[in-house]
Order: C-alpha cells, then sequence, then structure tokens
C-alpha cells in the first residue's frame, strides 16, 4: 500500500531528475532545483562573456555532475544514459567555439500516477529548454531553443525509499524539434 506522502515525493525527485537532464554538463551554479529555473544569460552570450570550458573546468563539471547523476539517478538506465550524456556534453565543450549555457524547466504538469507498494510510474507533460552559445568569426550568438514533451518516471522502492529507475521522453504530439 503506498504510503499518504509518497505523490510528493515522487514528483520533488521526477522535477529534479528532469532539471538535470535539462542541464548535463552546463556549470551547475544557479540551478534552483526546486522550480527548474537556470538564468540563461542572454546578455553575457551576446556580449562574448561567454562561460570558461577549459580542462579545469570541465574537469569540475565532470566531478560535480557525476555526484548529481548518483544522488539523483541512482544506477537505473536512466542514470547510464545520463552519464553517457554527460560525457559528450563535456566533449562538446573542448571546442572553443561552442559553449553550453545550461537548461531547464519551464512547466512540468503530472498528468498520471501509478503508485504501488513498490514501483511508480509518473507521466508528465513538460515544457523543457536548453540554451547555447556558438561563435562564428569571433561573434558569439545565443539559441534557446523550447520543446513540449511527454516524459514518463519510472521509480522503485528500495529500503523504503523511492529511487528513480528510469526516465524517458519525447516530444509531444504536434511538436517538431
Amino acid at each position: 500500500m503506498p504510503n499518504p506522502g509518497d505523490s510528493v515525493v515522487l514528483e520533488k525527485t521526477a522535477r529534479r531528475a528532469l532539471v538535470a537532464w535539462q542541464n548535463l554538463g552546463s556549470d551547475p551554479s544557479g540551478i534552483d532545483w526546486s522550480t527548474g529555473a537556470k538564468k540563461a544569460d542572454k546578455g553575457a552570450a551576446r556580449a562574448g562573456r561567454i562561460p570558461s570550458a577549459d580542462g579545469p573546468e570541465r574537469q569540475h563539471r565532470s566531478s560535480v555532475w557525476k555526484d548529481t547523476i548518483s544522488q539523483t539517478f541512482g544506477n537505473g538506465k536512466s542514470a547510464e544514459r545520463a552519464r553517457a550524456g554527460l560525457e559528450v556534453a563535456l566533449a562538446d565543450e573542448a571546442n572553443p567555439d561552442v559553449r553550453d549555457l545550461g537548461g531547464g524547466v519551464d512547466s512540468l504538469t503530472f498528468t498520471t500516477e501509478s503508485i504501488g507498494t513498490d514501483t511508480a510510474t509518473l507521466t508528465a507533460d513538460a515544457t523543457v529548454w536548453a540554451a547555447y552559445a556558438s561563435r562564428q568569426n569571433n561573434v558569439w550568438s545565443y539559441a534557446r531553443p523550447t520543446n513540449r514533451e511527454v516524459v514518463v518516471f519510472q521509480f522503485a522502492r528500495n529500503g523504503g525509499k523511492w529511487a528513480l529507475t528510469d526516465l524517458t521522453s519525447s516530444l509531444a504530439d504536434g511538436t517538431a524539434p
């Protein structure tokens, strides 16, 4: 039998996981884990004040994100995908002409919840974004694409605590990349 507070715990964990997913590899400072907001500094990008992503900075981000992945995604399928995504994001940051400025969750509405004794599945409609800066001819440009997605979060109860075992997403109907 599910506990009365399970829904709140699961939704909070799901939100944190989606925020982490949207930000993998970016500078983790400035993330509001409860709302999914991260300030993407468009003005800084336009002014050419792009955050450094040199070797030591990438190593720092790698360390911080590996800890976050372990805490947020545990050891499930989504953790494997998050670790692979982190490696790709950090490799991309080695390009001096591209910067990942972070991402966020503009909205997250849980549409269905199935909570059992030891497993749970939450489905949500989400509006997510990512911010990037790229440099051509020594001029930085900024992009912040937004997508509507359907996100499915799967959980298992382990030692009395809920753990995220999988997170999958797909574009919502009528949404083009």
